[in-house]
């Protein structure tokens, strides 16, 4: 098959009509392993998606999400083992005969619940963007042999150590929403990474120190949205590049001297929840115990602070923070 008839089962694939995705579903399923590792490399296939969610549907989407998912039947998934590499085999509507995870630089397994370990990429280092939220995966050691790993997000998994995120050198975007399992013991092997940009966590309630954040050079943006037991933010030191830190609905922060060690932010949110009840005629708030923001008026960066909410400052502290930034 030449390159203008595989051009063609892309095309055929990729298309948003259901006849034209049957046309190319037929013309795939006659393709030799030889010829469909030549479509899978030369004609875009460099996205592998496996999503999950209420419906278990399973999708192989094209390259950087260019074209429309590809729709497959309930659970198609199924993991092969063999001495040369870790293959895929998808089955359902669009029948893929063998695609290796070692020519796959984005992974996703987004409500895959029978995943509960990582530990078939050790041998696949080429992996970059790996996406395991709302999986089973307890054992993440796996990534240990993940060099290239520059996005991971493992939110909604019931982990409890984060020490082989530690070991991924070139790691720089990590996202961490709702998984109840951290505690301040679990971030300790993130201390000193010396390429994460961005963390991003959500409602982790066992969290009520950020010693473990600390010393990180190149740290840009610190995510700690409804970490409602964190009282302090005396652990954030050494974070020379820092710029935004949300700390939404922190409600038991009482001040935010820490921040003055920040010295380039530029964004710094501390609002909690609102929501207005007409039955009631009243506004329902979280809690909002911050009475100082003394610490940050001396930044000399800010651009913008959120204190929607926060009922408790000192109308002369919001004032001063006023004039800052509008200078």
């Amino acid at each position: 098959m030449n390159t203008d008839e595989l051009q063609k089962i892309r095309i055929l694939l990729s298309h948003s009509d259901r006849d034209h995705q049957l046309q190319g579903e037929a013309l795939t399923s006659a393709l030799s392993e030889d010829e469909f590792a030549q479509l899978f490399r030369n004609s875009g296939f460099t996205h592998h998606y496996i999503g999950g969610g209420s419906r278990q549907a399973h999708s192989i989407s094209l390259k950087y999400d260019e074209w429309p998912a590809l729709q497959l039947q309930q659970d198609p998934l199924q993991f092969v083992e063999n001495n040369l590499a870790t293959q895929f085999i998808v089955e359902g509507m669009f029948r893929v005969h063998k695609a290796t995870v070692s020519e796959m630089e984005n992974l996703t397994f987004h409500g895959y619940s029978n995943l509960t370990n990582l530990d078939f990429l050790s041998d696949h280092p080429s992996v970059k963007w790996l996406n395991c939220a709302s999986t089973s995966v307890t054992n993440i050691d796996g990534l240990r042999g993940i060099s290239s790993l520059e996005d991971l997000d493992l939110s909604f998994c019931p982990i409890v150590d984060l020490s082989a995120v530690a070991a991924i050198p070139r790691l720089l975007f990590l996202r961490l929403h709702h998984n109840p399992n951290l505690t301040n013991a679990s971030f300790e092997g993130l201390r000193g990474h010396p390429k994460l940009v961005e963390i991003h966590t959500k409602e982790l309630k066992n969290l009520t120190s950020l010693s473990a954040f600390a010393d990180m050079p190149r740290l840009i943006k610190l995510d700690l949205t409804a970490a409602a037991n964190l009282t302090t933010l005396d652990g954030l030191k050494e974070l020379p590049k820092l710029r935004e830190v949300i700390l939404y609905s922190c409600g038991s922060l009482t001040n935010l001297d820490a921040l003055q060690f920040c010295p380039a932010l530029q964004l710094i949110d501390v609002s909690t929840w609102d929501t207005y009840e007409p039955d009631w005629d009243q506004h329902f708030r979280g809690q909002n115990s911050l009475v100082s923001i003394e610490g940050i008026l001396g930044l000399k960066h800010l651009k913008k602070v959120k204190l929607a909410n926060q009922e408790h400052i000192p109308k002369a502290q919001k004032i001063q923070l006023r004039e800052i930034l509008v200078r």
